[in-house]
């Protein structure tokens, strides 16, 4: 059996959870003796950039030209289509919402679809309520993998999918391979939050909750790992609220530096409104942090009983459970032990071998 998976998230994303879901599954499937390949002519991925693959992938461009991005993508469009008429793969296992590049029949097509953010939360990106974007990438699909029940349901409900073309195939958290340990020098312990904090991701009713507990702003400091440095409006809202801007603390960094914060830190705080899954708290319990996170569904899915939940649109709720947390060392030494156990649950190998499982099943 041949397995390609396309160039789009490695075309679009620096970084991040997606293309770290589709190296782990590629990695699980060389394991396998399966015959995969990643084809990403061009791409500025730094994850591809730094694995070691087994072929030739393709070029990585740091930052793409200006109004080079069409010209570019559409290189990618052909190349692929001219490279599946060469190699005849059986499956291709689409990484993003880009149109097919191949009308073979004869090629089974798969995708998985991680969230319905932007059509749930399309007010907040300008977009008209009936805004549809997967809607071409769904077509002439014959197979769909979800990595929640939640998101499978939203699947549905916005697509008109068949359920019988859709199965849920737990991700799992990434296996940090450290080199070298990162020494910080903050003054405080610290309350760990990683990535994005735009729109869903809801880091404004965080900060919020912060801000209503004097003991919490004495005690711990809030330490963000990516999501870009501390914007203007944060900056604003944080003085409107009155915090010690001293006490937000933003650090880009490597796998090194982020499971360095995961380790050490006070407790995980995950306040996102909606995820597909919810890949960070997992994370954070794989190395023994305790979380503390939202009370959306898919999450729930992910953490189980292994994490305080607080209402994400209530910042006097998430100050409570973060105080819960923090001044209580049993419960902390409690969490630590259920996450540990709660996140043995997913693993690459089961994710691995569930989706080979569909390939074998379509093909």
């Amino acid at each position: 059996m041949k397995i390609v998976f396309d160039y789009s998230i490695f075309f679009h994303q620096n970084y991040g959870g997606i293309t770290r879901y589709f190296l782990n599954l590629y990695n699980k499937l060389i394991e396998r003796n399966v015959e995969a390949k990643i084809i990403a002519p061009l791409n500025n991925n730094i994850f591809l950039k730094n694995h070691n693959l087994d072929y030739f992938s393709g070029f990585y461009i740091k930052n793409y030209p200006r109004f080079t991005r069409k010209l570019f993508k559409q290189y990618n469009h052909m190349y692929s289509k001219l490279f599946t008429k060469i190699y005849k793969p059986n499956i291709i296992h689409k990484t993003f919402y880009e149109k097919n590049f191949t009308n073979n029949n004869s090629i089974k097509k798969i995708i998985t679809v991680y969230d319905l953010v932007h059509e749930i939360y399309f007010k907040e990106y300008n977009n008209p309520k009936d805004y549809r974007p997967k809607k071409i990438a769904l077509e002439n699909i014959d197979f769909i993998i979800c990595p929640s029940n939640k998101t499978k349901l939203d699947l549905m409900n916005f697509y008109n999918m068949q359920e019988n073309k859709i199965k849920v195939i737990y991700m799992a958290p990434h296996n940090f391979k450290i080199n070298m340990k990162f020494k910080n020098n903050f003054k405080k312990p610290y309350i760990l939050f990683v990535g994005e904090r735009k729109r869903y991701k809801n880091f404004i009713n965080f900060i919020k909750a912060y801000s209503l507990s004097n003991n919490l702003q004495k005690d711990f400091s809030v330490v963000c790992c990516g999501g870009g440095k501390i914007s203007a409006n944060e900056k604003k809202i944080i003085s409107e609220l009155k915090i010690d801007i001293s006490n937000i603390i933003q650090i880009d960094g490597n796998d090194n530096i982020l499971n360095s914060l995961y380790l050490n830190a006070s407790a995980f705080v995950f306040p996102s409104m909606y995820e597909g899954l919810g890949l960070p708290p997992l994370e954070a319990m794989s190395l023994g942090c305790p979380v503390i996170t939202s009370n959306h569904e898919a999450i729930i899915e992910g953490v189980g009983d292994a994490a305080v939940l607080f209402n994400p649109k209530e910042p006097e709720d998430i100050k409570n459970k973060i105080e819960d947390v923090l001044y209580s060392e049993e419960l902390k030494k409690k969490l630590r032990l259920l996450g540990i156990n709660r996140s043995k649950l997913f693993s690459w190998d089961k994710c691995a071998n569930e989706t080979l499982e569909v390939y074998n099943q379509i093909s």
